[in-house]
């Protein structure tokens, strides 16, 4: 096996994953994609800001939103173009607001 398809095999397993709703399992496999892309080659096929949106709707459908906003803006940092990221980016804003004013009206 060469480097870039260890790489393709996470993020495809991270796919499949992410379209069986098994969103943790998807978020482990794109987060293991991102390390090894610290050490090995990539994938020319699947750039880094696709990567890092992945792994934000992985981890926003894991209901881990803080990771999950870091991710979106970096993706966001490499692509500004890209929409979808955008958009996910307002959906957790948003959720993290109504978090937020719950908390304080509770209190």
């Amino acid at each position: 096996l060469t480097a870039d398809t260890l790489d393709r095999y996470h993020i495809i397993l991270g796919d499949i994953y992410f379209e069986n709703q098994k969103y943790e399992d998807a978020a482990r496999e794109y987060l293991r994609c991102a390390e090894l892309r610290k050490t090995y080659a990539a994938d020319p096929h699947f750039s880094l800001d696709v990567l890092f949106a992945k792994i934000a709707k992985a981890l926003y459908y894991s209901g881990r939103n803080a990771q999950a906003l870091e991710y979106a803006a970096q993706s966001s940092l490499l692509d500004p173009e890209n929409t979808e990221v955008a958009k996910l980016i307002y959906k957790i804003v948003m959720k993290q607001s109504e978090l937020y004013k719950s908390k304080s009206v509770n209190h």
